[in-house]
C-alpha cells in the first residue's frame, strides 16, 4: 500500500494494453475503507505521448475494411513494428506485426481505411494518468473505470497521511546541509586568517 500527503495531487497509471488512444471519460471512485463511503471525483486522465523528431509513414496499398485486423501497404514504406500510426481520420493503431507489406494490428478497425491513405506514425501510449487528490488522511481504495471503453483496473489501495515521514527526512537534510554550509564557512575563515591578526601570549 502505497502512502500519499493529505490534499497533495498524485496520479494513478492505467493503461489499455495499447488498445485505446485519445481516450477520454475515464470515472475514478475513491472509497473510504473505514466508512464505507465513495465519493466520484472530477476530472479526466491524461494519455502519455511520446515526442517523435520525424515521423514514419507509410501508404496503404489496398482498401481496408472495418474490422479487419490487417492492413496492405505499398512498397517503401517506413513505419515499423510496435508502431502507432493515425490512419489520416484521426484513428489510431498499434502495430503488432509488418511481414512484407502487411500491417497486422493489435485491435481491429473501426473505421474504412481508402486505397493511398497515408498512415503517419505518432506517440500516443495508450497509458493515461489520472489525478487524485484526497484531502482527509485515512485508508482508501479507488476505482477507475472507462465505461465507454469498457476499461477498468481493480481497486487499488492508498494511506493518506498528513504528514509523509519523506517531508520530515527532507527537512532533517536540509537543516544538516544549512549546519554544514556555516561550518565550512567559519574553518574557511579560520585558515585564511591574517596571523597578525591574533596576539600570543605567553607567562
Amino acid at each position: 500500500m502505497s502512502v500519499k500527503k493529505s490534499g497533495s495531487e498524485f496520479f494513478v497509471e492505467v493503461s489499455s494494453g495499447q488498445r485505446e488512444f485519445g481516450a477520454t471519460g475515464f470515472k475514478t471512485i475513491v472509497r473510504n475503507l473505514a466508512t464505507g463511503i465513495s465519493t466520484t471525483l472530477s476530472g479526466d486522465a491524461t494519455e502519455e505521448i511520446e515526442t517523435i523528431a520525424s515521423a514514419k509513414e507509410s501508404t496503404v496499398g489496398a482498401s481496408a475494411t472495418t474490422g479487419e485486423k490487417t492492413v496492405a501497404i505499398s512498397n517503401g514504406g517506413t513505419l515499423e513494428d510496435g508502431m502507432v500510426f493515425d490512419d489520416g481520420a484521426g484513428n489510431k493503431y498499434y502495430i503488432e506485426e509488418i511481414n512484407a507489406t502487411t500491417i497486422t494490428l493489435r485491435k481491429a478497425l473501426v473505421a474504412d481505411i481508402a486505397f493511398g491513405a497515408t498512415l503517419t506514425e505518432v506517440g500516443n501510449t495508450g497509458i493515461y494518468l489520472v489525478p487524485v487528490t484526497i484531502a482527509t488522511a485515512g485508508q482508501y481504495g479507488i476505482r477507475i473505470s472507462n465505461p465507454g471503453l469498457n476499461m477498468r483496473i481493480k481497486e487499488i489501495q492508498v494511506a493518506v497521511e498528513d504528514v509523509i515521514l519523506t517531508d520530515v527526512n527532507d527537512a532533517m537534510v536540509a537543516g544538516f546541509t544549512a549546519i554544514n554550509t556555516q561550518l565550512d564557512q567559519i574553518q574557511n575563515s579560520v585558515e585564511n586568517a591574517d596571523e597578525s591578526n591574533f596576539t600570543v601570549y605567553s607567562s
